[in-house]
């Protein structure tokens, strides 16, 4: 024992992350130090887990402290025991003899420990049991296994408290992230809302599209897949929206198609204007992205505006030229009318449709009138700066453009731009003012849709509270942002709004993420690469904040880059979620895959008709490849029945009606084209899925068959009377249970190399192969049978010792064999085969109950013989001690021939008749007189499954009835144990021991103990067996029965005198 092994840093940190240290005391591990005290007869029993500076008790009894200092400890010397630690007396072994706690008060004497052994290979402590007095013998066998199999219950304990543990604290993981989630999704769906209510209302026109696109990459189409009402009313189309623009519009310009395909490529905004000459209109269109290849468009009808400014240049030219172009200007629609005012004279002459449009007198109108009654018709507001705006142009000359509102013939106010020129004398002086009256309400509208609109988008983004927009003027090195922008940033609004330089914003960008942002943005410049980019923000006193970036260079004329734009979007929460998502999925997948159970997530597949054909799996884990034989990365997407083709209908079935119904279910059934029996559990987990957790249990369900069979044999067994019935009765037992084709027993000729079938089993429909065999027709192994050798063959047609001689086994239908040679002194007399029409892989449990059945059918055959020959010598001894007696009689009956007391010579005649009929009871009888050893060996040898049946005692010779009474007794027991008790699980043993106490009339004392079976429980009827074992040892009724839940006792009593053979 080392410190290393104490300090180990991997057990160490196996210690730790059980987190078991200082708990408080716990029923479970309780209850197992009071019980291995009870099992030790101990005082005291410990649960001890050994740290790096101390050692503490998980639960104690009969000590008196919770810890002690590691130089008190005996439990570390356990780190590096591969099983149990004994120490008889503590005081006389090197490592404890100075201990405090042996040579002080407690005064420990005894010590046994377990180690607490962890599936990760790992020794945390012991479980262990202290006397206070020397055990010079230790601990009996059973003690110690009951030690071992509690500190397992120790280690297990263990291993389920951390599981509980961390599942609680993945459960408190899902739930706070499940939590902000909702808050995400909630805010989500405000925010949609938001966004509805805005895109019902906004007057500029809305739709979201999706873009066509032709071989050649170039967008050829594009369909509406939603538009709000604002959208119909600007382009005076309904019921839009599913249908292709194409079709809506047909002619419409290639450019709109050009355009929504760049948005859709390049995942950058686009503004433009532009004609749709198919619906008469222009549109001032701002389209952008709304993710999976959607773009949506903002639109405003600017045709009345477009109009106006042709109408507009049109007049100007035409004014200078000639009044029939401007004739040809008024018909454009957009102009009011023309007009021309003499400075000098303040005579202001309008044509007949501006006097129109005021209700002037179009006379009057063409002879002059003073301004101020033309200045009259303005709205009161808009005086001052019209008044204004002509003064400054009369003073500098040139052209003249102003808007504001007047009164026409309906009495309600306009908007009008009055755009005209002032001509200047030689010297200055102002002469004229010709000028046109543009009709600018439908373009002021149409802008004020479009700034709504505006304005409400940048509401929604600003309500968001997720979305920023930048924009870096690239000469100056100023990056400006909104409101939003400083809130990420946690900068003023005011100082954003005004510019910092783009080496001031990098300053709160962490700095393993500057590299990579600074390198996107090289590449936008240098290869016009779309700008998109996460990264995290450290701003002082705040969370890690993260940013997502997506923006476009803006060029010059000359296409030189002069602002990059974009926006910037708080995804904290998302990566969050995402953190989360990811540690929860890799905590569930890392308990997922540590199952030693197999895990499935299947979902069902439906046929045409909506039935449910088959289903797919989804998930696997580790364990279920292992269970199955089957990689798990080769199944994932695949069905069932692509997977095993074979597979049993039921399979389906099941599963299908746990989806249809969501109850689960258990089940234990074979997969038949794996050879395997497995159970476990179904249950839904909605949506058309389920999941199946299940344990391979083909070895348990053969060891159960296999103990099942082995009664049969034992009870079958005990009845025949031939070895033909025997031969017959083991084959086939044992060829059913195992699922072979055929199986026998035969007597062997070593000499001749042959076998003789007896009797052999076969399945229905093959012929049996009864009689003689020479043993090289069919292998080269009869070597080796008759060196006591079990030949073991998978597959004849492969095996060296078969591969030769392969036809030949298939023509008894062999592919797979077992030979087990039954030797007597040492000479090969008997066989036991067992033969499979397919190849095999025979398991160690196969072959373990093999050779129990060939042993007891050995067992069987011997005692018939026995029986034969005994019968024989009794015959012939009684037949010779009668003819004996004949003789004496004869010889009494010469003698006594002249005796006249007839009486007395019939007396001792019948006397003689009578000895020699006991004579015949005696010889022919079931028992004589024996050991005490042989009659348990020749009652028990049938029953007592290999290995568990311990008999410890002195041999006594029986009497006749001793030994007749003890043969029905141990049968009868035998045969309980067998069916109820301790022999009827793998690994239960019988003990049976006996003692003579001394005293005035010495008495036998017989003990049968069953442990490792079920708990005995007390017949509620009882029959002749009860009565018989109650009866007791020669009919004394000295019995004392025990049904408990560690097994079944039984102590029998009889004068010792009867019971010996004198």
């Amino acid at each position: 024992m080392t410190s290393s092994s104490i300090l180990d840093p991997e057990r160490l940190a196996s210690l730790d992350s059980y987190s078991v240290l200082d708990s408080a005391p716990e029923e479970g591990f309780d209850d197992i130090v009071r019980l291995a005290a009870r099992l030790c007869e101990t005082p005291v029993a410990l649960v001890s887990l050994v740290a790096h500076d101390r050692q503490w008790f998980k639960a104690k009894v009969g000590f008196p402290q919770c810890e002690t200092e590691l130089d008190r400890s005996v439990c570390k010397f356990v780190l590096v025991e591969p099983d149990l630690l004994v120490i008889p007396d503590l005081t006389r072994d090197a490592r404890t003899a100075t201990n405090p706690l042996v040579t002080g008060e407690l005064g420990i004497r005894f010590y046994a420990g377990a180690p607490l052994r962890m599936t990760d290979g790992a020794v945390l402590g012991s479980l262990c049991v202290i006397d206070t007095a020397p055990r010079p013998g230790g601990l009996t066998p059973e003690q110690a296994d009951d030690l071992r199999a509690l500190s397992r219950q120790v280690s297990s304990l263990l291993a389920l408290r951390r599981t509980a543990a961390s599942e609680r604290r993945a459960q408190d993981a899902a739930e706070t992230n499940a939590a902000r989630l909702e808050r995400i999704s909630a805010a989500q769906e405000a925010s949609e809302d938001r966004y509805r209510v805005l895109y019902e209302n906004i007057d500029a026109g809305f739709c979201i599209c999706e873009v066509k696109f032709g071989e050649d990459g170039r967008a050829v189409d594009h369909r509406v897949l939603a538009a709000n009402p604002a959208f119909e009313r600007h382009t005076g189309l309904s019921n839009v929206v599913g249908r292709w623009a194409n079709e809506i519009a047909p002619g419409i310009e290639q450019h709109w198609h050009d355009a929504y395909g760049q948005v859709a490529k390049t995942g950058e905004p686009l503004r433009f204007e532009g004609e749709a000459a198919p619906l008469g209109r222009w549109y001032d269109a701002h389209l952008f992205p709304v993710g999976g290849g959607r773009v949506a468009m903002l639109i405003a009808d600017t045709t009345a505006r477009r109009q106006a400014e042709a109408a507009l240049r049109s007049s100007e030219a035409l004014a200078r030229e000639n009044s029939q172009r401007v004739q040809l200007a008024l018909e454009a629609g957009a102009i009011i009318g023309t007009w021309n005012w003499d400075i000098p004279s303040d005579r202001f002459t309008v044509d007949e449709a501006f006097a129109h449009s005021f209700g002037l007198d179009p006379a009057l109108g063409r002879e002059g009138i003073p301004l101020a009654q033309i200045v009259a018709t303005v709205h009161p507001d808009d005086k001052v700066g019209l008044a204004d705006a002509i003064t400054k142009a009369i003073l500098r000359g040139g052209t003249y453009a102003h808007q504001y509102r007047v009164r026409r013939l309906d009495g309600r106010y306009y908007w009008i731009e009055a755009s005209g020129r002032v001509d200047m004398a030689d010297d200055g002086t102002p002469l004229s003012f010709p000028g046109v009256l543009l009709d600018i309400e439908a373009r002021r509208a149409a802008e004020a849709a479009l700034r709504t609109a505006e304005e409400r988008l940048q509401m929604a983004l600003t309500a968001s509270g997720a979305v920023g927009l930048w924009d870096w003027m690239v000469d100056s090195d100023l990056l400006h942002g909104d409101a939003q922008f400083a809130r990420l940033y946690g900068l003023d609004p005011d100082r954003t709004a005004a510019g910092l330089t783009m080496e001031q914003y990098q300053g709160f960008v962490v700095p393993e993420d500057l590299a990579p942002l600074r390198a996107a943005i090289r590449e936008t410049f240098d290869h016009a690469a779309p700008f998109q980019i996460e990264y995290r923000l450290a701003i002082p006193d705040q969370a890690l904040r993260w940013v997502e970036c997506k923006g476009q260079l803006i060029p010059d004329e000359a296409g030189r880059a002069v602002r990059f734009s974009g926006t910037a979007v708080d995804i904290s929460e998302r990566k969050l979620a995402e953190v989360l998502l990811a540690d929860s999925e890799a905590h569930w997948r890392g308990l997922f895959e540590r199952l030693s159970e197999g895990f499935i997530v299947g979902e069902v597949v439906r046929g045409s008709d909506g039935a449910i054909t088959d289903w797919r799996y989804i998930d696997v884990n580790r364990a279920w490849g292992e269970l199955v034989g089957i990689d798990p990365s080769t199944v994932l997407g695949r069905t069932l029945r692509e997977v095993l083709p074979d597979v049993e209908d039921v399979w389906v079935d099941e599963f299908a009606e746990v989806v249809r119904t969501g109850r689960g279910v258990t089940f234990t059934r074979q997969v038949g084209s794996l050879a395997r029996w497995y159970e476990g559990r179904a249950f839904s987990l909605g949506a058309e899925r389920f999941g199946v957790i299940f344990l391979d249990v083909t070895e348990r369900l053969q060891a159960s068959r296999q103990q099942d069979a082995l009664l049969r044999l034992g009870e079958v067994l005990r009845d025949v009377r031939t070895r033909s019935e025997i031969a017959s009765a083991a084959a086939e037992i044992a060829g059913f249970t195992l699922g072979l084709s055929r199986a026998g027993y035969g007597s062997v000729d070593v000499g001749r190399e042959e076998i003789t079938v007896e009797q052999d089993w076969a399945l229905p429909g093959l012929d049996s192969i009864a009689g003689p065999h020479a043993f090289r027709t069919y292998g080269s192994y009869i070597e080796l049978l008759k060196r006591g050798e079990t030949v073991i063959i998978g597959d004849t047609a492969r095996d060296p010792l078969t591969a030769d001689t392969a036809d030949a086994l298939l023509q008894v239908q062999t592919r797979a064999l077992i030979n087990l040679p039954i030797l007597e002194h040492g000479q090969f007399v008997a066989l036991f085969f067992l033969l499979a029409a397919e190849p095999r892989d025979w398991s160690e449990g196969e072959l373990s109950f093999i050779r129990t059945v060939a042993d007891r059918t050995r067992s069987a055959v011997a005692r018939i013989e026995a029986e034969e020959r005994q019968d024989l010598l009794n015959r012939e001894l009684s037949h010779r001690l009668k003819n004996t007696l004949a003789v004496v009689q004869s010889i009494a009956s010469q003698t006594l021939k002249g005796v006249t007391e007839r009486d007395v010579v019939e007396n001792y005649e019948r006397r003689i008749i009578a000895l020699s009929r006991a004579h015949d009871v005696l010889l022919q009888g079931n028992y004589a007189a024996a050991s005490l050893r042989t009659v348990i060996g020749t009652v028990l040898g049938l029953l007592a499954p290999k290995d568990q049946l311990i008999v410890e005692g002195e041999d006594v010779p029986l009497g006749p009835q001793a030994a007749l009474s003890l043969s029905l007794l141990l049968h009868e027991l035998a045969t309980n144990a067998s069916k109820y008790g301790a022999w009827s699980v793998s690994g239960g043993t019988v003990t049976v021991t006996w003692h003579t106490e001394p005293g005035p009339e010495a008495t036998f004392v017989l003990d049968w103990r069953e442990r490792g079976g079920p708990p005995a429980m007390e017949p509620t009827r009882r029959g002749f067996g009860s009565r018989l074992i109650r009866t007791g040892l020669l009919g004394t009724r000295q019995t004392v029965l025990n049904y408990l839940g560690s097994g079944f006792e039984a102590e029998f009593r009889a004068p010792d005198a009867q019971v010996r053979s004198t």
